[in-house]
């Protein structure tokens, strides 16, 4: 029997966006669980190109302030030739793959009764095989607890499990067997050019020490239980066993954003030799159970069920492929939601890296935009769903990003702007490049030329204290880096010609106007710019008062708070994305940046702002409803936060169309901007190419249908689409430390119940029923149907 917390399949993985994803969020795999050959592509998160280097440019701030002047004189075209020319440096450096580990095994006849499957309650994979008579069995973890991937072979008749194992990675690397192990050292390129360049050399390994890349160190353990080990140059053979278990460890030289990590780096092997021996001293048994002991509690601290068609019995790639459009298998968004709870667990732990574009799974030397961190979105949106999925501790490495970030960001402020505080662009990787990449070219601005991601990064560290009312972290890690966005954007206001306050020259991230016949992006301001700026004005003078700390700053930002440009609705009633009525070049653009003050922002909702919601609507009716992967994500949420559930799940079923893997036409190598959008037969979200925010910034829109909370309101049942209306959530949570399970059938509410640890009075909200409520301590409280 298979359920909807399952991905399975009947036959091996052929492409990479087939095989099925295991992380610790330090360590990630991909398992093809291949019958004649298995293949294991293995990630570590610190493993990039490159190393730390100061990639501020050479006095560019008189250049920003012509751009600025330019811009405040609406001469767009010159203002952006400026920035161009002059403000765009060094693209980001990319996330690696370490490499892959292989078993070969020397079946002659066909396989019959196959299946592999990822449990994901378990997080684990598993596959089994009839081969000449003989069972086989694979069952694989990655392990929090042992920092170890491990693998167990089994044959159900004694002698039957033969196979040669070889580790071998498409950086500069060599391997060696020793033993009963396979050690695999490297280094990665010094050099690695975005995937999109075209470049004589785009990947380089420098000879000078102090410009060498990062080492890593992979080792890979066979144990067996009967027959024999033989270790052949770079192989292990393995003969007449009974049961192999295989464990790899993998380690950087990784020391820091800020330390070279040749010179300066951790010792690696060490490092990967002691993680090895800790892996051999717990058996399998007691790694699995202490595996699953550590991991269970998180994936089954949130519960949704739905009561509803729906098709487990099919194996996930022809379940995907009998969806669309019809979309009666209401169980596969079920799936898809529980899926990415297990993704954002699997490659997001505290003390480890943050996702970036691809969680921690890729496989690509030069990979899709170098699988950084994309932050004029992507980044975020890996994190929407942390909260209110009851996964806050996942949170913790994007706050630890933004605080080194503020660091290289400090100088990049003083730099470019001659401002105080922090600012960051459009690309992150390791190192914390804080810089706009582009490289001084044509047309780059529209994506690179972009100093708002700071401010919408702080908005995580807020949102964090809201669900957690942790005050100690609001005053250690918040508000001081609140407080530093504020201060620049405070340094950079300037006045436009009606006497408001704006940020120029200003982007639309990747969108664009026409303008004689040409394309440009520069203006002196945009929608989203300032509803970022006021976001974090706000946010710093809310935390400066819960935490008693008001002062100079925090009065200014009050003071300039009515004087920052507000949104503007255009002829047509849709919100104004740039500063003034242009001619837009793509209606159906796959940003909808200017909508940002809906949703992951909240200043527009029906009762406060009527007049903004009507055209933040018919905004998104514009935009319509196609769109790459992550995009269709992003509008979800935006029609959810809108209470249109109906809306919402229809573009739900247009992500969860089957998009072709890798090889074939339409695969994950084509960058299809306009008409993509999907899941591959893993259900790795398809921008296309794969992109993990498509699946992660999902899990916040799908919750959201169900539980609504500000720190005031708690609003049960919000946008419940009809196809959802009959079943449960259990774990669900509310702003203020609150945690809720519902019941519902038919689309209305049976049962609510509400668990605090701490008194409070909140609004309670079920359709068109408002009632104030006492929350006590320790106390459930109880609704049944009606609230009152």
């Amino acid at each position: 029997m298979h359920g909807n917390r399952e991905l399975w399949y009947d036959r091996p993985a052929e492409y990479w966006e087939e095989a099925l994803p295991l992380g610790n969020g330090r360590l990630g795999a991909m398992l093809d669980s291949g019958i004649g050959e298995e293949c294991i592509f293995l990630n570590e998160d610190t493993l990039w190109s490159g190393y730390p280097k100061d990639t501020n440019l050479s006095d560019p701030y008189p250049h920003y302030v012509r751009a600025r002047q330019l811009a405040l004189e609406k001469k767009y075209k010159e203002a952006q030739r400026e920035v161009e020319d002059h403000l765009l440096g060094e693209f980001t450096d990319s996330y690696l793959p370490v490499g892959s580990v292989r078993l070969q095994f020397p079946f002659r006849e066909e396989a019959a009764e196959y299946t592999r499957r990822l449990l994901l309650s378990k997080a684990q994979v598993e596959s089994s095989f009839v081969c000449a008579g003989t069972g086989y069995r694979k069952e694989a973890f990655i392990s929090v607890p042992e920092q170890a991937f491990y693998m167990k072979l089994t044959a159900d008749r004694q002698g039957k499990l033969n196979f040669c194992l070889h580790a071998e990675s498409r950086l500069k690397s060599r391997c060696t067997a020793e033993g009963k192990q396979l050690i695999l050292t490297g280094i990665a390129p010094s050099y690695d050019a975005p995937s999109y360049l075209e470049e004589e050399t785009p990947i380089i390994y420098e000879e000078k020490e102090d410009r060498r890349g990062m080492r890593f160190c992979m080792i890979v353990s066979v144990e067996i239980r009967a027959g024999r080990i033989s270790a052949e140059d770079e192989t292990l053979r393995i003969q007449d066993a009974d049961e192999a278990v295989i464990r790899i460890c993998i380690r950087t030289s990784f020391n820091g954003y800020d330390r070279q990590p040749y010179v300066d780096g951790l010792e690696e092997t060490g490092l990967c030799r002691a993680d090895m021996e800790h892996a051999l001293s717990v058996d399998y048994e007691e790694a699995r159970a202490r595996h699953r002991q550590e991991y269970c509690p998180l994936f089954k601290s949130m519960e949704l069920s739905l009561e509803a068609e729906s098709f487990p019995e099919l194996p996930t790639d022809r379940r995907i492929l009998a969806f669309y459009p019809e979309g009666r298998d209401v169980g596969l968004y079920e799936l898809f939601f529980h899926y990415g709870r297990y993704l954002l667990i699997s490659c997001s732990r505290p003390g480890t890296q943050p996702a970036n574009l691809q969680g921690i799974w890729n496989a690509r030397v030069r990979p899709p935009w170098s699988s950084n961190y994309t932050v004029n979105i992507n980044t975020q949106m890996n994190y929407w769903g942390a909260e209110i999925c009851g996964l806050g501790a996942m949170h913790e490495p994007l706050f630890e990003l933004i605080r080194e970030l503020s660091v290289t960001g400090a100088r990049t402020a003083r730099n470019y702007y001659n401002a105080d505080g922090f600012v960051s662009h459009h690309n992150v990787d390791i190192w914390r490049l804080s810089t706009p990449v582009g490289r001084k070219g044509r047309g780059a601005a529209v994506y690179a030329f972009w100093p708002m991601s700071a401010g919408w990064l702080c908005r995580h560290l807020y949102e964090h204290y809201e669900y957690s009312l942790d005050k100690a972290f609001l005053e250690e890690t918040a508000y001081p880096l609140i407080r530093g966005a504020a201060v620049f954007y405070r340094d950079v206001l300037v006045e436009d010609e009606e006497g408001y306050l704006i940020f120029a020259p200003s982007t639309s991230p990747e969108n664009v106007y026409q303008q004689e016949g040409l394309h440009w992006a520069v203006t002196a301001s945009t929608a989203m710019t300032m509803s970022i700026i006021r976001e974090v004005f706000e946010e710093c003078i809310r935390a400066a008062v819960i935490l008693g700390k008001e002062d100079a700053l925090t009065e200014e930002l009050t003071d300039k708070l009515p004087h920052l440009k507000p949104l503007q609705i255009g002829r047509d009633g849709r919100i104004l994305e740039w500063n003034e009525e242009l001619d837009e070049v793509e209606i159906q653009h796959r940003h909808i940046s200017h909508m940002y003050a809906l949703y992951p922002g909240d200043q527009i909702d029906r009762a406060r702002t009527p007049e903004l919601e009507k055209a933040v609507r018919r905004s998104l009716e514009g935009r319509g409803d196609i769109g790459t992967g992550w995009s269709l994500s992003w509008k979800v949420n935006a029609w959810v936060r809108l209470r249109d559930g109906e809306h919402a799940i229809r573009l739900l079923k247009e992500q969860l169309r089957y998009v072709l893997p890798d090889g074939k036409e339409g695969n994950s190598d084509f960058f299809n901007y306009h008409d993509g959008g999907g899941v591959y037969p893993n259900l790795f979200d398809a921008h296309p190419p794969f992109q993990i925010d498509g699946n992660l910034g999902s899990l916040s829109g799908i919750a959201e249908m169900f539980l609504f909370s500000s720190p005031e309101e708690i609003c049960l049942l919000p946008a419940l689409p009809g196809a959802f209306g009959t079943g449960c959530v259990r774990g669900i949570h509310a702003r203020g430390r609150v945690t809720a399970d519902l019941e519902f059938r038919d689309g209305e509410l049976v049962r609510a119940v509400l668990l605090t640890d701490t008194d409070q009075e909140r609004t309670l909200i079920y359709g068109n029923q408002r009632e104030k409520i006492h929350l006590e301590a320790g106390v459930p409280y109880e609704v049944k149907g009606r609230i009152s």
